[in-house]
């Protein structure tokens, strides 16, 4: 769980569903899903609210791969993608 500036809750669900919670009230859509491999403690591991110095306030995560991806798959980075407070996703891949 990580509290947003304004005030929003984000929960995190191990299948790799990010969900918010706002003035009290569980938002019907998620803020964003991640394709994740969730068996036994693998899946959607954690979340943090930064303000990043280039953006508006982000949600990074962590993230365990999905099923067969290797080493350099960009879930593995936590700066590969984050989801925007303004419910947009937009992917970085490493350069």
């Amino acid at each position: 769980m990580a509290f947003a500036p304004d005030g929003r809750l984000f929960v995190r669900e191990q299948a790799g569903i990010l969900r918010v919670i706002q003035n009290g009230v569980l938002l019907s859509q998620p803020f964003v899903t991640v394709s994740t491999d969730n068996q036994g403690e693998r899946g959607l591991l954690g979340v943090a609210n930064a303000r990043l110095p280039w953006s508006s306030p982000a949600a990074p995560s962590r993230s365990s791969p999905p099923t067969g991806f290797g080493p350099t798959h960009p879930l593995l980075h936590p700066e590969s993608w984050r989801g925007t407070l303004s419910g947009r996703v937009r992917p970085r891949f490493p350069t």
